[in-house]
């Protein structure tokens, strides 16, 4: 079992001069996965824009108030304060807490603090080995039922963390950034970015599990600097920073990337290490079942994480029926409708972040201040666009990526 965080000093980071966050407090396991999401931007002090503190309330005394916008979901006007439940009930106490937000993420100038009573790692007594197993079973994940019935519970525990870990970008971190970014001139986009070694820099992008970072994995393993998998930020003149969050692995990456399989083991003693080496034998290389999120420089030692790039190439990553992999040219107007397209439907949809609106909803403003916000967005990418090569990369179900890189290599000149 992964020991819990006590009381740490605060943590600050400083997201390439733009924002700063702060995290403190006590968070189990969280605490450390968000500051190695985070120990790229590390500073020592500073001011915060947005401030996450863990393992506790506003204050001693705080009790929920407010009205019920939704029914997990609570707005005080007068405190300009959210809470956001962990489950639907006649008496709230403070165990049903999930969030408690004071600040506006919308606000250009408003200091946001979100407080984190408690994650999902210290509301959870002990692994449920008995339900976990046959659920492996059926999926036929050989080895990582072996490992739970060798009650792993650091194994069971290194996912759940992680997924923990990645719940707080998502939830908190990433939708201040989409909504305070463009009141600086910058925005998210939502694809994969790597660059030459002089800074001229490509994103790929497309819908969720199209491949971008597959592409981005491989461009970079061919020599490439890489930015991020995931999200890239872009403003003014084709200007791009890096957002370089650990790379999510998924289960058939584990037969291409030792690295992974080496980590899992090395928390293993030597029985354990034996019967999860002669289960991987006998399933004849499948891939254990099991999503997990490295950095970078773990899969590929040798690649240099970059912090800045100038926007050269963008490439509209699409999966077709056919059985080789095609590029054509995309013109400008129709790259900006898709990026913006798709970074819109990433922060819109799900319903996972309402609590976000509830100031400008409960003040009628929800959807003059969206269209207001959609609207700044298509301007920044249109002018981070203009003078960049856009391309339509078509790919087909199953592709070689060394295949893919290297005819990408080939047709885009950075």
């Amino acid at each position: 079992m992964l020991d819990n965080i006590q009381e740490t000093d605060a943590r600050y980071y400083d997201l390439h001069g733009l924002f700063t966050f702060k995290v403190s407090g006590r968070g189990d396991s969280v605490g450390e996965g968000l500051d190695r999401e985070l120990c790229r931007f590390r500073i020592k002090s500073g001011k915060p824009d947005l401030s996450i503190e863990f393992g506790s309330f506003p204050s001693d005394d705080w009790v929920p108030t407010g009205f019920s916008i939704d029914k997990n979901l609570f707005y005080d006007r007068a405190l300009s304060a959210t809470t956001v439940l962990w489950k639907t009930s006649s008496v709230i106490k403070k165990r049903d807490v999930r969030y408690i937000l004071l600040g506006d993420m919308k606000k250009p100038n408003d200091n946001v603090s979100v407080y984190i009573p408690s994650t999902i790692i210290s509301r959870r007594r002990k692994p449920k080995f008995w339900r976990n197993i046959p659920q492996e079973l059926l999926k036929k994940n050989w080895a990582k039922a072996a490992l739970l019935g060798l009650r792993r519970e650091s194994f069971y525990s290194f996912e759940e963390v992680d997924n923990a870990t990645n719940e707080v970008l998502m939830l908190i971190i990433q939708p201040y950034l989409y909504y305070r970014l463009p009141t600086r001139g910058y925005s998210f986009v939502h694809g994969s970015a790597v660059s030459t070694a002089d800074g001229s820099g490509a994103i790929f992008f497309g819908t969720s599990n199209v491949g971008k970072t597959r592409v981005a994995l491989e461009m970079a393993r061919q020599g490439m600097d890489f930015l991020g998998d995931d999200l890239a930020i872009v403003g003014p003149q084709g200007q791009g920073f890096s957002y370089p969050k650990r790379v999510r692995i998924e289960p058939q990456d584990t037969l291409i990337y030792p690295k992974l399989m080496a980590l899992i083991r090395s928390s293993m003693d030597g029985r354990q290490r034996f019967v999860f080496d002669a289960t991987r034998k006998f399933s004849k290389g499948k891939a254990i079942g099991v999503n997990v999120r490295l950095p970078i420089t773990d899969l590929l030692p040798n690649t240099k994480v970059r912090d800045s790039f100038r926007l050269r190439t963008l490439i509209h990553v699409k999966r077709v029926i056919g059985s080789e992999p095609f590029v054509q040219e995309l013109d400008h107007d129709s790259c900006v409708n898709l990026l913006t397209s798709e970074l819109f439907w990433q922060f819109s949809t799900g319903g996972k972040q309402e609590y976000v609106s509830c100031a400008s909803y409960v003040n009628g403003k929800f959807l003059e201040e969206e269209v207001n916000h959609h609207a700044r967005v298509v301007e920044i990418i249109s002018k981070a666009v203009d003078g960049a090569k856009c391309l339509e990369l078509q790919l087909p179900t199953q592709f070689e990526s060394e295949e893919v890189g290297k005819m990408i290599n080939r047709v885009v000149s950075l």
